[in-house]
């Protein structure tokens, strides 16, 4: 399957995303207001890094070990914001997001760590 148009239009929507969280920070805005643009923010970009990898670099297995381990980190960082939301947050349903988000960072970070490491066992056999 060709991902490469789904690719840009994922960078579009990460540019807008980002540029409204800078403005929001450059603004002075409470973190409550943008919390979640940046978690969603980030999440796409967890779901660009290996498109881009694939795309523009040579999928060698350090730059896809380096893009698990950045795709992982960026997880962990979904997970501590979203629990930072989540204590925030005074709606029921701003916490079933953050909720929401909490657990499938946490499922995603725990694939991405045992995929990376069944791709690294995969090539030393």
């Amino acid at each position: 399957m060709n991902r490469k148009p789904f690719f840009y239009i994922m960078i579009f929507f990460l540019t807008f995303i980002f540029a409204n969280v800078i403005q929001n920070i450059t603004s002075g805005a409470p973190l409550e207001h943008y919390l979640i643009y940046a978690i969603v923010g980030l999440f796409i970009l967890a779901t660009v890094i290996p498109d881009f990898i694939k795309i523009f670099l040579n999928p060698t297995s350090r730059a896809l070990t380096t893009g698990n381990i950045v795709v992982a980190l960026i997880y962990a960082v979904i997970i501590g914001l979203s629990a930072k939301g989540l204590t925030m947050s005074h709606e029921t349903f701003d916490r079933a997001i953050y909720i929401a988000y909490i657990i499938f960072s946490a499922i995603l970070l725990v694939l991405t760590l045992y995929m990376d490491r069944v791709r690294r066992k995969s090539e030393q056999a």
